[in-house]
């Protein structure tokens, strides 16, 4: 019996010799190139560029949406081969439409190293991090055509080109047009926020916010308040139309939705207009009450606005 103990315990140690000489032997792959970051041979002004941005935002800057385009070889033509990757913004986006972009590439470095500043300077310093962007695309100006897929229909249509764009928010990046980052960063800076904050100020998180008027979005109140003043003072809502006809004692008034009535509020407070809004309203106090929620609560979801 020991001998067959002893003849099993080296069987074992044989066997974990042979598995680690195994393991020894594995010859690790490549490292694969990250087709997002310049090529390390790149010395062009761009690649600089590429790399500055990434190092001071962890944040990969593209100016071209080819990723990768290498010779591989030919075919039993001769004919070369070239390997190709594509950014392919709409990734990963699930719709009945499909989107065509047409890119007017940056030929200006000096542009190009403007419209980056304002993209770090301007709009992710005005986010936590938690939001930054995998890359940025940044392109001279662009256009988008879509593709509309039908319910039921075997085939779809090209609807045609659509007015020149200034931004796209994709999976794998952010789209946006240097030429409009020149021309008006605050309104592009503004843009991307609130679709970012669209995400974020849902109904939940905004419940105190819309409480004082939260009976009467959406619907049309006769007979229920004197004037606008009482109307405003006792709902906080800005998002509304009134009508008063002839002969009529108590004026109509046609309540928006919540979001028209955020988009109000909001527009003041991404512009900066704190001061000029709380003097505007200064007899509203539900209304300023309103306005120091939202700050609140934007500043406490990680967007800087001051």
């Amino acid at each position: 019996m020991r001998n067959i103990g002893r003849y099993m315990w080296l069987g074992l140690l044989l066997s974990a010799a042979v598995a680690c000489r195994k393991e020894d032997d594995i010859t690790p792959e490549a490292a694969v190139p990250n087709p997002f970051y310049p090529d390390a041979a790149a010395t062009d002004e761009y690649s600089q560029l590429r790399r500055e941005f990434y190092a001071e935002t962890g944040c990969y800057l593209l100016f071209n949406d080819t990723l990768k385009y290498e010779y591989t070889g030919t075919d039993r033509y001769g004919n070369p081969l070239y390997s190709m990757e594509l950014l392919d913004l709409p990734y990963g986006v699930t719709s009945s439409v499909q989107w065509k972009f047409v890119f007017n590439y940056s030929t200006n470095v000096q542009q190009a190293r403007q419209a980056a500043e304002i993209v770090k300077k301007d709009i992710l310093s005005a986010m936590d991090k938690r939001y930054h962007p995998y890359s940025f695309l940044l392109v001279k100006d662009f256009m988008t055509y879509t593709y509309m897929i039908e319910e039921g229909e075997p085939n779809g249509y090209w609807s045609g080109p659509n007015s020149v764009e200034t931004y796209y928010i994709g999976e794998r990046a952010i789209l946006m047009s240097i030429d409009a980052l020149l021309k008006d960063k605050e309104t592009m800076k503004n843009k991307f926020l609130r679709r970012l904050l669209d995400k974020q100020l849902t109904t939940t998180v905004l419940k105190d916010f819309y409480a004082p008027g939260d009976t009467y979005y959406g619907q049309d109140w006769t007979g229920d308040f004197a004037d606008e003043y009482d109307f405003i003072s006792r709902t906080g809502i800005l998002a509304f139309e009134e009508s008063h006809g002839v002969g009529e004692e108590f004026p109509t008034y046609w309540v928006q939705s919540k979001t028209a009535d955020l988009k109000v509020f909001l527009d003041d407070l991404l512009l900066g207009q704190e001061e000029e809004f709380m003097a505007k309203y200064a007899e509203y106090p539900i209304v300023q009450e309103k306005f120091r929620l939202l700050k609140k609560t934007v500043i406490d979801l990680g967007f800087n606005i001051n």
